[in-house]
C-alpha cells in the first residue's frame, strides 16, 4: 500500500507558508489549526501524520492537493488491481 510522503508533504507546505510570508500564528488565526499542529506537518512528524483534517484544510488553504504526495501503484497493487482516476 502506498504511503504519504509526509517529508515531501511537510516541505512543500513549508515552502507555501513562507512564500506567502505568512507566519504559523498568522496561519492558525486563518486556519484554526494550531501552531504546533502545523509545526508538525511541516516537520513530517510521523505522530499518526497530525490529523486528515489538518492536512486537507492546510491543503485547501495553500491550493496543494495533498494527494499529490501519495505515491500510485499502476498495475502492480498488492492485490493485483490498478488504481482508477476519480471521476470529474
Amino acid at each position: 500500500m502506498s504511503a504519504l510522503d509526509r517529508k515531501k508533504l511537510g516541505a512543500a507546505l513549508e515552502s507555501a507558508r513562507r512564500a506567502r510570508r505568512l507566519t504559523m500564528r498568522s496561519v492558525t488565526e486563518r486556519t484554526g489549526v494550531s501552531r504546533s499542529t502545523i509545526s508538525r506537518a511541516e516537520r513530517g512528524h510521523a505522530d499518526g501524520y497530525v490529523t486528515a483534517d489538518a492536512v486537507v484544510i492546510l491543503g485547501a488553504f495553500y491550493q496543494l492537493d495533498p494527494r499529490d504526495f501519495v505515491p500510485l501503484f499502476h498495475g502492480n497493487t498488492p492485490s493485483g488491481q490498478t488504481l482508477m482516476e476519480p471521476a470529474e
